[in-house]
């Protein structure tokens, strides 16, 4: 029976020969990790053929007598704002695993890891206090400079002990800094490791703090970013790296927001989410419930429509509403 070393005791924990003796089957890991990230893909990329797209019903000029080269519609696919010729659709990248195949990736990949001295056990991880520079101290002793660390809450008590250390992020990065934004985008899963090594790329070049605080399992990120607003150019380097990281979570196919929204932080940024025809179709709708522009003008889209462009507005004393607010 295979056994695992415990590198805080000097014991050994025997475990089951099914879980860590499996001989590694390259091929079947390489096929669930496919399907694993296959399955992170949103596949919602859609483009307009030539049938889809709107105008061109007539010819752009007469086909005789004007010296061109004759053209049918504006809508071919060689003429600027025409169709794609091969539109891109949205699909599904999903790719069927079934649950004996993941079961005995996973077998194979803790056996390889078992067998290259890549997998650390302890009975337990005791600290003075609940404190981060603690625990980085304790996985240097163990020669890690990053780890994954999986914990399993055995009781109620244990539970409360692992969520205080997510609830308590913030007021741990309080300490480091006196100001601080909370960023909130969403990316498909398997875009997690390049973010994140793209988001530390982004803190060095703006020369300021952050730390991840999420919940990957569904993509959710909250980068909090740190900066002293008594020092000139700070706060508009945080928002000029917020933006950015919102921009690199719409690049790897993701949104600009997860829970938190839309609002004047974001604003702006939604011309890299949405094109031109986009924003004027969700004005629309918002003209058909806001005919007066009284729900939170300015707050959505990047400059403030009027409804009139839809077909109506209210004009009250010769002044259009919120007339300080820039329009198209």
């Amino acid at each position: 029976m295979p056994t695992l070393k415990l590198v805080n005791g000097g014991g050994e924990l025997q475990v089951s020969d099914a879980a860590f003796g499996q001989q590694f089957n390259e091929s079947l890991v390489h096929q669930v990790v496919t399907a694993y990230r296959n399955a992170g893909r949103s596949g919602t990329k859609a483009q307009k053929t030539r049938a889809e797209v709107r105008g061109g019903g007539k010819k752009p000029w007469s086909q005789k007598g004007t010296g061109q080269a004759r053209a049918g519609s504006s809508r071919s696919p060689i003429w600027v704002g025409g169709g794609r010729a091969f539109a891109a659709k949205p699909r599904s990248f999903e790719q069927k695993v079934n649950r004996k195949m993941y079961r005995g990736a996973i077998r194979a990949m803790l056996s390889e890891l078992a067998r290259t001295d890549r997998l650390l056990v302890t009975d337990g991880i005791e600290l003075e206090a609940p404190k981060t520079r603690l625990l980085v101290n304790q996985l240097k002793q163990w020669g890690l400079e990053k780890a994954l660390i999986i914990v399993e809450a055995t009781d109620e008590k244990q539970r409360a002990r692992i969520w205080s250390g997510r609830k308590a992020a913030f007021a741990a990065m309080g300490r480091l800094a006196p100001d601080m934004i909370c960023m909130d985008g969403t990316i498909p899963r398997h875009a997690l490791p390049f973010v994140l090594e793209e988001m530390a790329k982004l803190s060095e070049q703006y020369g300021l703090g952050f730390c991840n605080v999420f919940h990957a399992g569904d993509g959710n990120l909250h980068p909090l970013i740190i900066f002293d607003t008594m020092k000139p150019g700070e706060f508009e380097r945080a928002e000029a790296f917020g933006a950015d990281i919102l921009r690199l979570c719409v690049k790897v196919g993701g949104v600009l927001s997860g829970e938190h929204g839309i609002g004047i932080e974001k604003r702006d940024l939604m011309t890299d989410q949405f094109t031109p025809e986009d924003l004027a179709q969700q004005g629309r709708v918002k003209c058909a419930f806001d005919g007066q522009g009284l729900f939170n003008p300015g707050k959505v889209f990047p400059t403030l429509s009027a409804c009139i462009e839809q077909g109506h507005i209210h004009v009250h004393g010769a002044q259009l509403p919120h007339p300080h607010l820039p329009r198209y």
